[in-house]
């Protein structure tokens, strides 16, 4: 028997999804699979924070770049970007990454 997995069905009250989690736990192998299988890259779990904020907050490069080919966003509460915006000081690949602004988007309800 046969079954389908909804590999974006979040994992916990907290909203976050398997990409949230393989993103948080460095998992880059997890990460492409779920690329692959068409997981929702841009999946927000309930504070608003993508797969690809968490990856750039936890500095793991492969991912960053992975999610970014895939179409990832930046999207997270504004007290947290900002956080974010200070590391770029800090870190030349987060500099490089900031300057394709598409990848870059404020959340909805936390707007500038």
């Amino acid at each position: 028997m046969s079954q389908s997995v909804n590999l974006n069905q979040p994992e916990s009250l907290d909203g976050k999804t398997a990409l949230h989690a393989a993103t948080t736990q460095e998992n880059n192998e997890l990460v492409r699979f779920l690329i692959q299988n068409n997981c929702k890259i841009n999946a927000e779990d309930r504070e608003g924070k993508t797969a690809l904020f968490e990856a750039i907050k936890s500095r793991n490069k492969a991912v960053v770049r992975d999610l970014v080919a895939a179409g990832g966003v930046i999207k997270a509460p504004q007290n947290e970007i900002t956080s974010l915006l200070l590391k770029c000081v800090f870190f030349p690949f987060l500099r490089k990454l900031f300057k394709n602004s598409e990848i870059f988007q404020w959340g909805q309800k936390w707007g500038p």
